[in-house]
């Protein structure tokens, strides 16, 4: 092992840098989890916190803020009453403090008085108020622990809390609401509260036999409302007195979900959001282009608009491109508090505005109203050279984190191409789109396509039994087809999955051609797969295998500590690279004292250099208790052999390192 590489597994086992998290703005309540000793109300310029982990994610409620570790797990700091904090009681943190909860967490989401998770599994926890139903258990009592949200029959993909209710989706993109309904926060129906999960009317339910991928990428609940994105396209729901939902605010509550009307972008072309964060009474998204829009109230400034509002009237019921500072730039994420936000751009700049009375959008004028995006003077790289990567706020406070350490890189996706290339290679195609001749006129003209991607226009669906596609209604020539077409094999993920039917998995052929290079050979060559249009999978569990073809389909890849390592050995044998350094990332992670031993043997055995000599340095540093598992006197005795040389060089380094040190 190299010095550089010995220097990157010792920064990845000690604490984090200093200022690889900042927070700034209100911490009465102590939601920052910048002091020890004593709460600063407010911290009106970016503060570092000291802890003992790397943040990978975070979450920043009303007054209290939820981490999430680069190992999964969560830690709590604020104000702890009703449980929000999940700590078992509800004592208020100064600093963050770590949730006794066994199972690795992927995302969370702090509310007002609640909190969320949802675990490696995909299941549902919640904690904290629970007097409006927002926790999803049938009962208006507080939690103090996270607790399981039962009846959920698909995995959970996104969970966002509001003020008093909560909103999820699943990964057959199923909307769930659970909690107060009094604007229709929840669903159309005319109930005060609902405290259990209840559809929302946003994508058409399906039952559970039924494969299908979500095409929801974004979801945020506010007080009273929630804007998702839906195929890049924004949709909201509820409260609407200063037009938060996207309609007039005419209209005080918006009942069911509905499309918000965004200006098109140059030469008519349709704007695709990609994230979206909500306030108390705002709402500001960001396009693919880095572009972002914001509607809702602009009372505090938090729309960013400045003095336009003062020269004309600007109906802010409608999403207005906010600009000034933010034309030049890309912006990457976005954030809101209850009256300001936060932006991060691609160079790593930190841009907010809004109401400033805690010191939320920066040290410059602490009191009063920033009311145009102004740059935050926090540096662009830490002392270890990382870039901002995470943004959250709430209430009226903020946060950043810094990219966390990886000893594994994970080249960049190659989805959209592999995709698209289904369009441009026209191979396995399985229906045809159908121009009718007029009469009098030509033959019909037609374009060979493929039903997975069909499925994903509401025009071509109730076509889709039979072979072919009649778009005589919607199309003049075959050149708009053909454009039309390419730009649907291009946007969003497929629709539907492979499925399973009489012990078999019925999959597609495009995906799996386009995808996989060795999945191409089989089913394009002479072998008997391709001839009899059948692989026989003998050798991996059929769940595991179902992940595999998961990620084919969508680019979304669900490893936990079970399915990990046959994850790792099929990826190694289907000769897929991101997928293998995705799996990588994980196990480095999640590795412990039990799994190191059975993670050394098998990186050995596959020729994975990165994984194995992080298991060498793992088991050097923690011998004593990695020698008394029945996973390490397993080993071959080739493998303890090499570990014993292993220690043996590390100790001579080390004893070279302190004789370095004397001074004569």
């Amino acid at each position: 092992m190299s010095e550089s590489e010995n220097s990157i597994h010792r920064h990845l086992f000690e604490h984090p840098p200093s200022d690889q998290h900042v927070a700034w703005g209100w911490n009465k309540e102590g939601q920052l989890g910048t002091s020890i000793h004593s709460r600063q109300e407010a911290e009106t310029s970016p503060q570092t916190i000291s802890k003992v982990f790397f943040t990978r994610d975070l979450s920043v409620g009303l007054s209290h803020t939820l981490f999430i570790s680069r190992n999964g797990e969560v830690y709590a700091t604020g104000k702890g009453r009703y449980g929000r904090l999940g700590l078992s009681d509800e004592r208020t943190q100064t600093v963050p403090v770590r949730l006794s909860f066994s199972k690795r967490v992927l995302r969370v989401s702090a509310g007002s008085f609640h909190s969320a998770f949802v675990t490696e599994r995909l299941e549902l926890y919640t904690f904290g108020r629970g007097e409006s139903g927002q926790l999803g258990h049938g009962e208006l009592v507080d939690v103090l622990t996270p607790r399981l949200v039962e009846g959920l029959t698909d995995p959970v993909d996104l969970v966002s809390c509001g003020a008093d209710h909560t909103i999820l989706t699943t990964l057959k993109g199923c909307v769930y609401g659970m909690g107060a309904n009094k604007h229709h926060q929840v669903n159309e129906m005319d109930v005060a509260i609902l405290p259990t999960p209840v559809f929302v009317d946003l994508n058409p339910l399906v039952d559970s036999l039924t494969a299908r991928a979500s095409d929801i990428t974004g979801l945020s609940a506010g007080t009273g409302f929630n804007v998702a994105i839906k195929k890049g396209v924004l949709y909201a729901w509820g409260l609407n007195a200063a037009g938060q939902c996207g309609a007039s605010s005419k209209d005080e509550t918006i009942a069911r979900p509905h499309k918000i009307k965004v200006p098109s972008a140059k030469g008519n072309t349709k704007r695709i959001f990609t994230q979206v964060a909500t306030g108390m009474s705002h709402a500001v998204a960001v396009t693919e282009e880095g572009e972002v829009f914001g509607w809702g109230s602009s009372q505090h400034g938090q729309l960013g608009l400045g003095m336009m509002t003062d020269v004309v009237t600007v109906d802010t019921s409608k999403p207005v491109r906010i600009g000034e500072s933010l034309l030049a730039e890309y912006v990457i994420k976005v954030a809101c508090g209850a009256f300001h936000t936060l932006v991060l751009t691609s160079t790593g700049y930190l841009y907010s505005w809004g109401l400033n009375d805690y010191g939320q959008t920066g040290p410059e004028g602490v009191g009063g109203i920033t009311s145009v995006p102004h740059r935050m003077r926090i540096p662009q790289r830490g002392k270890d050279g990382s870039t901002i990567m995470s943004i959250a706020a709430g209430g009226r406070s903020s946060m950043a984190t810094r990219y966390y350490p990886t000893l594994v890189k994970v080249r960049e996706s190659t989805y959209d191409k592999d995709i698209h290339s289904i369009y441009l290679n026209n191979q396995h195609t399985d229906c045809k789109v159908v121009l009718r001749a007029k009469e009098g006129g030509d033959e019909d003209k037609h374009v060979n396509a493929h039903k997975i991607i069909m499925a994903r226009h509401s025009q071509f669906v109730e076509q889709l039994a039979g072979d072919t596609i009649d778009a005589t209604e919607s199309f003049t020539s075959i050149p708009d087809l053909s454009s039309f077409l390419g730009r649907l094999y291009s946007n969003n993920v497929a629709y539907s999955l492979a499925k399973v039917q009489d012990q078999a998995i019925h999959a597609h052929k495009c995906i799996l051609v386009s995808r996989s290079n060795k999945l191409k050979v089989e089913l394009e060559s002479q072998f008997q797969e391709a001839l009899n249009k059948t692989l026989y999978i003998d050798n991996v569990d059929p769940s595991v295998y179902l992940t595999f073809l998961h990620y084919l389909y969508t680019d979304k890849l669900h490893i936990d500590q079970e399915n990990a390592m046959n994850l790792l050995e099929l990826a190694h044998e289907q000769d897929m690279e991101r997928m293998l350094e995705l799996v990588q990332e994980y196990i480095i992670n999640v590795v412990d004292e039990d799994s190191v031993s059975f993670i050394y043997e098998t990186s050995m055995r596959l020729g994975l250099e990165t994984l194995s000599d992080y298991s060498e340095y793992y088991i050097s540093k923690n011998m004593d208790a990695v020698a008394q598992t029945d996973t390490f006197n397993a080993l071959p005795d080739d493998l303890k052999k090499k570990l014993s040389l292993h220690l043996v060089q590390e100790g001579k380094k080390a004893k070279g390192k302190q004789q370095n040190c004397i001074i004569n």
